[in-house]
């Protein structure tokens, strides 16, 4: 007889474990909100149980906040990233090139340590000035994951913000809202492709669904977000 042999469960690096939290309770262990100076509207995080499942829901009406966890990641050792998505509403009128247009139901930041050395004079005092006034150091680069109610899937734009932001589509506009995503990204391999070199370690994780910009209204929903271990 042919005994099965067991296979090793895949190494991961909880993140977000939304799914294990119980629904209308708190945001997991390190999750805490990610608010802006001047925008007083603030989208609406909650867990709710979606098609079986523990997930965070997101609703923005020209609105802007995040949620966030502050995490030092080494993609030496945790190189790949998954997570679930889904769009139910998007935004209408986004333009991700322009602050006026800058909006998206669903989108992914991956955070990256600030290198001083690798920076200006000027970079160095405001970077400086961002960690007193928001009383932690604020990051140096980022890679930002969006689900684009307009771009081709594949797209990447720096944000109209920043030129150490890069913003690509996971999802495009010929993705239908109401759908379930698994996305996996070698996060390492996208941070050299944008920026040219190899990633600082990463400070921290958010999630984001915001209409500030445009004015309109938005819903997302956002499942459990970990890091997996390869065995390459």
């Amino acid at each position: 007889a042919t005994v099965p042999v067991p296979v090793a469960a895949e190494p991961l690096l909880p993140v977000g474990p939304f799914s294990l939290q119980p629904s209308g309770g708190p945001l997991p262990h390190g999750w805490e909100a990610l608010v802006f100076e001047n925008i007083e509207r603030r989208t609406r995080y909650s867990l709710q149980v979606v098609d079986g499942v523990v997930v965070v829901r997101a609703e923005s009406r020209a609105a802007a906040s995040g949620i966030q966890r502050r995490q030092s990641i080494d993609l030496g050792q945790w190189p790949l990233m998954r997570w679930r998505w889904r769009v139910e509403t998007p935004v209408l009128g986004e333009q991700l090139s322009r602050k006026a247009g800058d909006d998206v139901a669903a989108r992914i930041y991956v955070n990256f340590v600030f290198e001083p050395r690798k920076a200006g004079f000027w970079a160095r005092q405001l970077h400086a000035l961002g960690a007193r006034r928001f009383g932690s150091a604020p990051p140096g680069s980022a890679i930002v994951y969006v689900w684009s109610n307009r771009e081709k899937k594949g797209t990447a734009t720096p944000s109209p913000y920043s030129s150490k932001v890069m913003v690509l589509a996971v999802r495009g506009a010929a993705d239908r809202p109401g759908q379930w995503f698994t996305e996996t990204r070698d996060v390492g391999a996208d941070y050299r492709s944008f920026f040219g070199e190899a990633p600082p370690p990463i400070i921290g994780v958010a999630i984001m669904c915001d209409t500030d910009n445009t004015g309109g209204f938005a819903q997302a929903s956002f499942g459990d977000i970990v890091f997996i271990k390869t065995t390459r």
